[in-house]
């Protein structure tokens, strides 16, 4: 509706291109000194000395230095819209222009005869630019195949730093997990099969749909390279999974030198993350195996590896936005590490795929996603990658697709730019917004990883809710975090997996579901799936304290429970609960039939909780472990051909009652490790375990400062540096 008069005079050009210039030089400058800026900043004064802590009062330098680098593209924002603000002030405009006046009807003319509608409007132009808008992110960000991994084979090149043990009893914390004993009871969740060979025979690759490299250290023979690169190029995939260059002078990488034939090299880097596991700080791109995943923690499972430099036709998969790029891998070890001037800040590739032949290879950073610790965090990732190297085709990033969408796009910009029309933008813009909805959603569902029933392992998929905003931290090995409970779990045959969302579809598939202090109510449409779940045979394990007992206490009800809440709201005269203190009595006492010792007073097994609460439960439950008062604290309810299991305590499962990444036990005197040793075969059926008599401790000094740990772990030998997930 507005127009320039006239060509912007050459002056004003000149001068709104300088400003231009002069506006990303200024941000580009203050970026690359933002250390040093950081540094100039006066350091906050020293709180007084006081008997208990309070928050230091708000300064301005401690603000601004949290902002640097990561908050200075505000500044880059600020910078251009008052050059903006600029080039519009100087501009000079004509009014808007008027439409033609109605032409009167001369006698004679028919009274249908209607008047001149201006040249930019028309359904034809307006249909046509809606179809294109749709078809855009149709074509470049719709994931159309689903992952299928039934009937494959998978082969992984057993040479390496490998380890496939899986958990075990008597052995705790990281050191005590094994590395990659999960993986093949995973793939074989997914109907598939995972094999290992040493040399990758002609036999071994003819028969192979994928092979995997984990992890290699040593050169690759000749001959063996051949026929690996043979295997690709047929149409086969290869998925290596590298780690990072310690000893770079003493242990050449074999990485690089098997990916000379690819347009991807390994950096001898360290890739570190403003946030633990990278979490929200990755760019997806529009993939089947990421689709849906950037938005949630850890769904990716990295931690601190080396970054890949791709050039073309080699193309990123996962980039690592908000980090940078440490030179070697001292960082590594030392765990130190600060950004620096002149390191490469953001834009780490840290997953790249390019087309070899017929075949695709991808190389993934870090290898942390497929360990027995992560894959319950990443599995939806790691599922969709090999799902996604055995099924071709489906895929947005492809050259003809990338093609047709920039194709659709300029002839949309043609559509809109040559005679703006508002009611055309407007459409093309909601066309736009849906396209990539639906693209997003669908390619989210068609490409969702579903593990089946009984996975490969002896008990079954057991499913952590992760879709309730639960109590939970998702930094595994965090004092709030769950990853004791996972290895409990897999120490049992369990596959434990995090569930995005209840389903039919995941249920249906599970032996076990464990909710832990959910913040968000359960529907009532997944309230009827849980109970119908436990009817049919499910387990169904339920940890929540008096303050987070609001939003659970429904589903509860429904199945024979319910968790008083604390504190009570102003005006209702419900008693408040008490909180529960101390240890409690034998968890077994009323269990004579499974564990007959107990009556005679042969043993007592005790536990412990963090913050327990009293629950009450329906007649025909099962009380397992009562208060000294003889509160019921932990109940469980027959219901059907499954199981209800409710504790009255949030924190019950986490780290801080369980164990610590250091393979410490904790409140030794009350192992919980051991509760949960004898709870899960007991309500499955399993072969019954029972706990030891507790050994006498000695007093010390420490005793009353707070709670034992002992050592645990004997025999299991630590994971180098190079695998630690020491988060920044």
């Amino acid at each position: 509706g507005v127009a320039c008069t006239k060509p912007p005079r050459t002056g004003r050009a000149i001068l709104a291109s300088l400003g231009i210039l002069l506006g990303h030089l200024l941000y580009l400058v203050i970026l690359a000194s933002a250390t040093d800026l950081s540094a100039a900043l006066p350091e906050p004064a020293p709180p007084p000395p006081a008997d208990f802590y309070t928050p230091p009062a708000w300064q301005w330098s401690d603000a601004v230095r949290s902002m640097l680098p990561w908050n200075l593209p505000v500044l880059a924002g600020a910078v251009q819209l008052i050059v903006c603000w600029l080039m519009f002030r100087w501009a000079q405009w004509l009014p808007p222009v008027q439409a033609p006046a109605q032409v009167t009807r001369k006698a004679g003319e028919s009274k249908s005869a209607k008047a001149a509608l201006p040249s930019g409007f028309g359904w034809a132009p307006l249909a046509t630019a809606v179809v294109a808008a749709v078809t855009v992110p149709l074509a470049l960000a719709l994931c159309t195949a689903a992952p299928e991994l039934e009937g494959r084979r998978i082969v992984a090149y057993d040479q390496g730093y490998l380890d496939w043990l899986k958990p075990t009893h008597e052995s705790y914390g990281q050191a005590g997990a094994g590395v990659y004993g999960m993986l093949p009871e995973f793939v074989s969740s997914l109907g598939s099969q995972l094999y290992t060979s040493s040399a990758l025979t002609e036999d071994d690759l003819a028969s192979a749909d994928t092979v995997i490299l984990i992890h290699p250290l040593q050169t690759f023979p000749q001959d063996r390279a051949e026929r690996l690169w043979k295997f690709v190029r047929g149409g086969g995939s290869l998925l290596i999974v590298t780690g990072p260059r310690v000893q770079e002078d003493e242990h050449p990488t074999c990485v690089n030198r098997l990916l000379e034939q690819t347009a991807m090299q390994v950096r001898f880097d360290t890739a570190i993350a403003v946030t633990a596991y990278w979490q929200h700080t990755c760019d997806a791109w529009a993939h089947p195996t990421t689709t849906g995943l950037e938005e949630r923690a850890s769904g990716f499972g990295l931690a601190i590896g080396p970054s890949i430099e791709i050039d073309w036709p080699a193309r990123p998969i996962l980039v690592g936005r908000w980090g940078w790029s440490e030179p070697g891998s001292e960082a590594l070890a030392s765990t130190r590490y600060r950004y620096e001037p002149g390191e490469r800040l953001g834009d780490l590739v840290l997953a790249a795929e390019q087309q070899i032949g017929r075949g695709k290879v991808v190389v993934l950073a870090e290898h942390s996603a497929m360990s027995n610790e992560v894959l319950p965090y990443s599995y939806q990732f790691v599922g969709r990658l090999l799902g996604y190297l055995a099924r071709r085709g489906g895929n947005p990033l492809d050259s003809g697709r990338q093609l047709l969408g920039l194709l659709v796009c300029a002839a949309l910009l043609g559509l809109i730019g040559r005679q703006p029309d508002p009611a055309r933008l407007a459409a093309t813009a909601i066309a736009l917004a849906l396209g990539l909805w639906v693209s997003r959603a669908s390619s989210e569902w068609n490409w969702e990883v579903l593990p089946h029933r009984p996975g490969g392992t002896s008990a079954g998929i057991a499913y952590i809710d992760s879709s309730h905003a639960e109590a939970y931290a998702k930094n595994r090995w965090q004092p709030d975090g769950i990853a004791g409970l996972s290895l409990a779990l897999m120490r049992e045959g369990y596959l434990p997996l995090l569930l995005p969302r209840i389903t039919r579809q995941h249920l249906e598939q599970a032996s076990m579901l464990i909710s832990i202090g959910p913040a968000k109510p359960f529907s009532a449409g997944e309230s009827r799936l849980v109970q119908r779940f436990v009817e049919s045979g499910g387990v169904f394990i339920a940890m929540a304290g008096a303050e987070q007992a609001a939003p659970i206490n429904p589903l509860l009800e429904r199945l024979g429970f319910h968790v008083p809440s604390s504190p009570v709201p102003a005006g209702d005269h419900t008693p408040e609960p008490v909180p529960l203190g101390g240890k409690l009595d034998p968890y077994a006492t009323e269990i004579g039939v499974r564990l007959p010792y107990v009556p005679h007073g042969r043993s007592k097994a005790e536990l412990s909780l963090h913050a327990g609460w009293p629950i009450q439960c329906s007649p025909d439950a099962q009380v397992i472990a009562r208060s000294e008062d003889g509160l019921a604290a932990i109940a469980v309810r027959a219901l059907g051909r499954g199981k209800v299991v409710v504790i009255g305590d949030t924190d019950f499962a986490m780290n801080k009652n369980l164990e610590t990444m250091e393979g410490e036990i904790v409140n030794a005197g009350a192992r919980n490790v051991d509760f949960w040793r004898w709870l899960l075969p007991y309500l499955t059926g399993g072969p019954e375990w029972i706990p030891p008599d507790p050994k006498p401790q000695e007093p010390s000094s420490e005793a009353a400062a707070g709670p034992q740990r002992i050592k645990a772990g004997r025999g299991v030998p630590k994971q180098p540096a190079a695998s630690q997930e020491d988060a920044p």
